[in-house]
C-alpha cells in the first residue's frame, strides 16, 4: 500500500486545505448526503485515475464516514470500483444501519419512559442528527445517545436507565476528586454494550465551560420526525453552536464532525445568523463557530455567509488551528500531540481571556490535588503531607510523559 500524506496549502496560506492524494479527495468528495454534478464528476475521475483502495477505506472508517463512502460510490461509479471492496462497504453499510435502527427505537423508548416519569429530556446528535440533517438514518454512524436534562432530574434519569439493564461506564470510587463527579455528563452503557447513553445537565465539561441557557435551548426546540414518532430537539441556531463547540473539544479530529455542520449549513440556509452570532458571544464560542464554518466551507463547500467567512479568515488562531486540523485528519493516532497538545488547542480555541484561565486554572488542580489513589498507595505521616503535592505531579508525568512530548504521527495507515 501506498504511503499517504495529508498537507495543508503550505506555510503562504495556512488554513486553505489541499488533497495531497487522489484517495484524500476522493473522500471529500463522498462526505456529503448528497452528491452535486460537480463532485460526481471529479470523483469519477479520480476512480478511473487509480485508487488505493485499502487506504481509502481505512481513511474512511478512521473519519467515520465509511456509510457516506459506500452510498456516494454505490451512486455514482459502483461498475469501477473492485467487487470485494464493495461487497465489504456494502455489508458495513447495513450493519450500520441496523445499529443506528436499534438505537433510534431504544431512544425513542427512553424518551417515552422519561417523559412518564416526568423528566424533561431533549435529544441532540445521534439518530436525531442523522434523521434531521443527512435525511436518512443509514448515512451518519454514532453509538451514544446524548440527552439534554435538568440537574435536578440525574438521579431520577439514573434510576430508570439502571431498571432498564443500564450500568454506569464509571463509577466514582468513595474519596475521589469531586470534579470527576461534578463534571456535567453521566455516562451509561446497554447490557450488551453496543449503546450508549450519555445525561447531560451542561453542554460540555467542567475544563471547557458554557454558560448555556438550557431553558432557552428547551424553549425554542423544534419538532424531527425519528423512526415515525415526533421527537423534539435543538433549532439549528443552537444546534450549529453545539455541533463546533463539540468538533473543537475533539480537536476536530473526525472528518465526520464537520460533515455534521457542512449538512446542517446545506440543510437550514435560512438559519437567522443574527441568532447565532448572539449566542455565539453570549456562550463565549465565537472562535469555535468561525472555526466550524471554516473547515465546512473549505473542505466540503458548504454555504456560509461571506460575513462569517471573512472573519474566520481574519483570525490568524483560527487559520492556524484549522492547519493542524487538515494535517491530523489522516493520521492513525486518534490524540496526535498527546496530552500537552490537546490542552494547548483547547486553550487557543478560545477567545476569551477568563474562558483561556478556566482551563489552564482547572488543568493546574487536577496536576496538584492528590487522587485517592495516590492517597492510599503512599501514606504519609500528617507533618509530610504536603509531599503529596509534589508526588502528584511526577506520578501525572510517569503516565502521561510519552504523549506530553509526543510529535504528531506520520499520516498514514498503521501496517
Amino acid at each position: 500500500m501506498r504511503s499517504r500524506q495529508m498537507s495543508a496549502a503550505g506555510a503562504a496560506d495556512p488554513g486553505v486545505w489541499l488533497a495531497s492524494s487522489p484517495e484524500q479527495e476522493a473522500l471529500v468528495c463522498c462526505a456529503r448526503a448528497s452528491m452535486d454534478a460537480n463532485n460526481a464528476e471529479r470523483l469519477r475521475e479520480l476512480v478511473e485515475q487509480g485508487i488505493d483502495w485499502e487506504y481509502l477505506v481505512w481513511a474512511a472508517h478512521r473519519n467515520r464516514m465509511t456509510p457516506l463512502l459506500y452510498w456516494n460510490l454505490h451512486n455514482t461509479c459502483p461498475e469501477s470500483v473492485p467487487i470485494p471492496v464493495m461487497d465489504k462497504l456494502r455489508q458495513n453499510f447495513h450493519v450500520n444501519a441496523r445499529h443506528n435502527l436499534r438505537r433510534t427505537r431504544e431512544l425513542v423508548k427512553l424518551l417515552g419512559h422519561f417523559k412518564a416519569s416526568g423528566v424533561d429530556c431533549m435529544p441532540y446528535k445521534g439518530p436525531l442528527l442523522a434523521f434531521s440533517v443527512y435525511g436518512q438514518l443509514s448515512l451518519r454512524q454514532f453509538k451514544d445517545l446524548d440527552l439534554l436534562i435538568d440537574k435536578q432530574d440525574v438521579e431520577t434519569a439514573k434510576e430508570l436507565l439502571l431498571s432498564e439493564g443500564y450500568r454506569e461506564s464509571y463509577e466514582p470510587k468513595n474519596g475521589e476528586e469531586a470534579d470527576i463527579i461534578a463534571n456535567p455528563v453521566r455516562e451509561f452503557i446497554s447490557r450488551d454494550g453496543n449503546i450508549a447513553v450519555d445525561l447531560h445537565w451542561g453542554l460540555e465539561r467542567t475544563y471547557l465551560p458554557f454558560p448555556v441557557d438550557l431553558a432557552r435551548l428547551r424553549g425554542h426546540m423544534q419538532p424531527v420526525e425519528v423512526a415515525g414518532t415526533t421527537v423534539l430537539g435543538p433549532a439549528p441556531e443552537e444546534l450549529v453552536l453545539i455541533l463546533c463547540m463539540h468538533g473543537s473539544r475533539h480537536m476536530w479530529n473526525r472528518m465526520k464532525w464537520i460533515c455534521d455542520v457542512a449538512e446542517l449549513l446545506r440543510t437550514h440556509q435560512g438559519m437567522d445568523w443574527d441568532i447565532v452570532n448572539k449566542l455565539a458571544g453570549n456562550w463565549g464560542c465565537e472562535r469555535m463557530l468561525h472555526m466550524g464554518l471554516l473547515l465546512a466551507n473549505d473542505l466540503l463547500g458548504a454555504p456560509v455567509p461571506g460575513n462569517l467567512l471573512r472573519k474566520a479568515h481574519a483570525d490568524q488562531e483560527v487559520k492556524s488551528l484549522s492547519s493542524q486540523v487538515y494535517e491530523r485528519l489522516f493520521v492513525a493516532d486518534d490524540t496526535p500531540g498527546g496530552v500537552f497538545g490537546t490542552i494547548v488547542f483547547r486553550t487557543r480555541v478560545r477567545e476569551r481571556w477568563r474562558d483561556k484561565m478556566s482551563i489552564i486554572l482547572y488543568l493546574a488542580h487536577r496536576a496538584l490535588t492528590p487522587s485517592a489513589s495516590a492517597l492510599s498507595l503512599i501514606r504519609l505521616p500528617k507533618p509530610l503531607s504536603f509531599l503529596y503535592y509534589l508526588i502528584r505531579p511526577v506520578r501525572l508525568a510517569g503516565i502521561y510523559g510519552v504523549g506530553l512530548f509526543s510529535k504528531t504521527p506520520s499520516a498514514q495507515k498503521p501496517h
